[in-house]
């Protein structure tokens, strides 16, 4: 057997993670395109329940306004993560014993994602900047509306930052809740 699904359905076994989830395991695209280590997912429920209710009346709502979400990423391991934070994708350095909220676990060790990242489906970030601006910004404000916040609300740099828009804008996690709380065991809305 392929040694990488092999790995593949060990992790999925041992994460006890959905039948039909759809996983990615390394080494798998990232975000600029190059393969990665790891374990990443797309798949809603591989997200923590309470923030998955809130997710998906986000989608709705944006649905309704004309901008289908597509999800690019939402539990991912250790090692992806890790991988991540080396390419300056991420801030959050598992090496240093941080943990973050695409990584987060149940107290048995199943992903319980408690961010998502996503697109706009069927748009082009590089063709369509300034739309996918009021998309960024739409995203944010009807986020908010659920108890959740995005990157877009966070320091303005690099590609976005001309239109007053965080440098993860994509990026969506729960409102008002820390890193720091989440790595203490805590969760939102319990």
């Amino acid at each position: 057997m392929n040694p990488w699904k092999l790995a593949a359905a060990f992790t999925t076994s041992l994460l006890g993670l959905y039948v039909g989830t759809k996983m990615v395991m390394g080494p798998t695209l990232a975000h600029d395109g190059s393969e990665g280590p790891g374990l990443s997912t797309v798949d809603r429920n591989s997200l923590y329940p309470p923030f998955r209710a809130r997710f998906e009346l986000v989608e709705a709502e944006m649905e309704a306004l004309g901008y289908p979400l597509e999800i690019r990423g939402a539990y991912r391991d250790s090692v992806r993560q890790q991988y991540y934070f080396n390419k300056r994708y991420s801030q959050i350095d598992p090496s240093a014993g941080m943990v973050g909220m695409h990584t987060a676990t149940s107290a048995l060790g199943t992903p319980e994602a408690l961010a998502v990242d996503v697109n706009w489906k069927g748009h082009n970030v590089n063709k369509e900047e300034g739309a996918y601006a009021q998309f960024f910004i739409t995203l944010l404000a009807v986020s908010r509306k659920h108890g959740l916040t995005t990157g877009a609300a966070w320091s303005q740099r690099g590609r976005w930052a001309k239109y007053g828009i965080g440098w993860d804008p994509g990026h969506i996690e729960p409102r008002g809740f820390t890193t720091a709380q989440l790595r203490k065991g805590a969760r939102p809305w319990v």
